[in-house]
């Protein structure tokens, strides 16, 4: 094979990358503004850590954040967690989110030091 050839194949594969991705977000958005539903594709949330959230939509810090949306968090105690947030519950203040490690982590919003966003739920980059 020549240069030429490895070209056209990582070429190809780019293509194909982003056309997946782009179908993948135009399926989030589809699903978050003609049915009001989030997809969260992973095994670890149940509809148990899903009932224990009645909030999809809340400002933590200043920032707004909804369910889906990719954050990176500092707590109070000096514990940094990076992951998508599944809601919060307003009656307890308690904030559930799914880390990279598929582990749900529950803690109270007011023990947030600082809270970055990574990536909005369907967004293009």
């Amino acid at each position: 094979m020549t240069i030429k050839h490895l070209l056209n194949y990582f070429i190809m594969f780019l293509i194909v990358a982003l056309i997946g991705y782009m179908l993948v977000v135009i399926r989030e958005k589809y699903f978050l503004y003609k049915r009001n539903t989030i997809i969260i594709d992973n095994k670890a949330v149940t509809d148990e850590h899903l009932k224990q959230t009645n909030i999809k939509k809340f400002t933590i810090l200043g920032v707004d954040v909804k369910s889906g949306d990719e954050v990176k968090i500092s707590l109070l105690s000096g514990v940094k967690l990076k992951g998508i947030l599944i809601g919060a519950n307003k009656d307890n203040g308690d904030v559930l989110l799914l880390t990279n490690k598929n582990d749900i982590k529950k803690f109270k919003a007011n023990r947030i030091a600082v809270i970055k966003i990574i990536s909005k739920y369907g967004k293009f980059f």
